[in-house]
């Protein structure tokens, strides 16, 4: 496989991959019923959102380095080629806080209709 195409299939496994961690996350939270492991819930998925924004570009530029090009070499241009997986990585932060958000009210709106009921 070319360099193009390991990068866009990790484009796309770094913005859907948070999504799944998280609705799967709070699947298992919301079916052992505990209200108080919601908040520590929706606290921790927070903040694995914003480490996996900052450290998944990282991990994904390192296990797929841009290949050496000798036209780029010596500052003669701007090589932009890992710029997507840093988006990808951002995008895919961004993803997991709103599906950790979204999952949070819909569980936690479904508990307290279930206490009302």
């Amino acid at each position: 496989m070319t360099y193009e195409r390991v990068s866009a299939v990790l484009f796309f496994v770094l913005i859907i991959a948070p999504v799944l961690v998280s609705v799967g996350a709070g699947l298992g939270v919301h079916r052992r019923g505990r209200r108080e492991a919601l908040k520590i819930y929706l606290g921790t998925g927070a903040f694995l959102a914003l480490v996996y924004a900052f450290l998944a570009p990282l991990v994904a530029n390192w296990l797929v380095p841009p290949p050496y090009d000798p036209a780029f070499a010596g500052g003669r241009g701007l090589d932009l080629r890992g710029v997507g997986l840093v988006i990808a990585g951002w995008l895919g932060g961004a993803a997991g806080l709103v599906a950790t958000v979204v999952s949070f009210t819909v569980y936690w709106l479904r508990s307290s209709k279930a206490r009302t009921t």
